[in-house]
């Protein structure tokens, strides 16, 4: 297409190809419902994309929005009656009271940011969010060398990789508590190293063998996704 919305157009159908079918994702994003059905609201969405995570919100009977700056899904989503914000995260903050904010969800955006503006957003955050609010960041596990290669080296809008305990790090130093790392999106065992197995030769001296095999499995094929969840 042409006109203004070509080029956010050109990275809409990047993800329709490359971040799986929306009906996979809002299946996926379930495992969030049971930190946001009693958050406080409103629930914020920052990088909304295509709107699972709203339609998930707005199911659970949440007062929700998202910020995205994508314009060709800004007008789709509108379309579809969610609120959306069509700003930068940082220019939104900035706007906000202190304490306005309820539960902030973040998924697959933190890699499209700088270390420092990572930070930022974190520190931001804190500010305005309510007492008692979670903040969920999901972002590639660059642990994993199948996820760095596969997944994260494919976006050409990717900055910088977040390593679980940076996040940690940033979200502690912000206040945020009970901070903590889940790894999801395991690799699936066909592409993963098979068990060591060899015909004649006795279990026990297989063992050695066999731990080797795990330990690079978990260093090749780590699980492609993670994500943290602290507390203000």
């Amino acid at each position: 297409p042409q006109g203004p919305t070509a080029e956010d157009y050109r990275y809409f159908a990047f993800e329709e190809i490359f971040r799986g079918s929306s009906a996979w994702l809002k299946e996926k994003l379930q495992r969030y419902a049971p930190l946001f059905e009693n958050a406080p609201e409103p629930i914020l969405d920052i990088g909304c994309g295509r709107g699972e995570f709203l339609e998930m919100i707005r199911e659970l009977g949440k007062d929700g929005y998202g910020i995205e700056i994508n314009r060709y899904e800004v007008e789709k989503l509108l379309k579809a009656g969610h609120k959306v914000v069509a700003e930068p995260v940082q220019q939104h903050l900035a706007n906000l009271a202190p304490e306005s904010l309820g539960g902030v969800f973040t998924a697959q955006v933190v890699e499209h940011l700088a270390p420092r503006d990572v930070e930022a957003m974190i520190r931001n955050l804190y500010a305005v969010m309510k007492p008692g609010s979670p903040l969920v960041i999901e972002t590639v596990n660059p642990l994993s060398v199948y996820a760095f290669h596969r997944l994260y080296l494919i976006d050409p809008t990717h900055i910088y990789p977040v390593h679980p305990q940076t996040l940690v790090f940033f979200m502690r130093y912000a206040g945020f508590r009970n901070v903590q790392i889940h790894y999801i999106t395991p690799v699936p065992e066909s592409e993963q190293l098979p068990e060591l197995e060899l015909p004649g030769v006795p279990e026990e001296m297989l063992v050695p063998g066999r731990e080797v095999m795990e330990r690079l499995n978990r260093f090749l094929f780590g699980h492609l996704e993670y994500y943290a969840v602290g507390f203000k």
